[in-house]
């Protein structure tokens, strides 16, 4: 998994390339919670995600939740196929994780 972190003011923009799997996603939430931590606004581009699995659509809800919980927006853009099929896998409809 590679990400580009660009910051404008109070928003972040994050473009991950690569799979977003069980193997990566402890490194993803790191690297999501500092970028919320630091910014107001975060817009998250899965565009260059290649595979995804369950583990990785619960670090993407969970980004959601604890953003609302933080009084932060955070917005997901362009989900890749391997994102959307993984959410389908699972029964969640690929349009509830980009909100």
């Amino acid at each position: 998994m590679t990400f580009m972190d660009e910051k404008k003011e109070e928003q972040a923009f994050l473009k991950l390339e690569g799979p977003l799997t069980v193997y990566e996603v402890t490194e993803m939430r790191d690297m999501l919670i500092a970028s919320m931590n630091g910014s107001r606004q975060m817009i998250l581009d899965l565009q260059g995600v290649t595979e995804c699995d369950t583990a990785g659509i619960q670090l993407l809800l969970s980004a959601r939740k604890k953003a609302v919980r933080d009084q932060k927006f955070l917005r997901i853009t362009d989900c890749s196929d391997s994102v959307k099929q993984a959410a389908e896998r699972i029964g969640i409809n690929s349009a509830s994780i980009m909100g």
